[in-house]
């Protein structure tokens, strides 16, 4: 699993953005506000579960603004666990920030999705060793 994480990044890598800075930052913010920045930054006037955003200083690979709302509401429809659904929503971001895209559908956006799921699996099954979660 680490493997795949590290493909990815090298792959993925730009000048502007090193391997050895792994700082992201999150920030949760309610479902209108998380309508504001789709609309803002995508112009889609509906709320999200995850944007991706390039980073602002030297110090950070980039920022995630999550809306937990979204997350919650995608659970009970998903029939997901919240802290399992997060991660995913989580991992999804992180490789927007990488570079990957799923909006144009193909096999970019298959690339992008299995590699999600194969992440999200490795350190979901670590997390849950480590927590003694069901």
């Amino acid at each position: 699993m680490g493997d795949a994480i590290a493909d990815a990044v090298e792959v993925k890598s730009s000048p502007k953005r090193s391997k050895a800075t792994s700082v992201v930052n999150v920030i949760f913010v309610s479902s209108e506000k998380m309508r504001e920045l789709n609309l803002q930054f995508r112009k889609k006037n509906k709320s999200t579960d995850v944007l991706s955003f390039e980073p602002s200083d030297d110090e950070t690979f980039g920022e995630l603004a999550v809306c937990a709302e979204y997350v919650e509401t995608s659970c009970l429809k998903l029939r997901k666990k919240f802290l399992d659904q997060l991660l995913r929503v989580m991992i999804h971001g992180c490789l927007h920030l990488l570079g990957y895209n799923h909006e144009s559908g193909g096999r970019q956006a298959a690339t992008m999705l299995a590699l999600q799921e194969q992440i999200h699996r490795g350190l979901w099954r670590r997390w849950r060793v480590l927590s003694k979660v069901d």
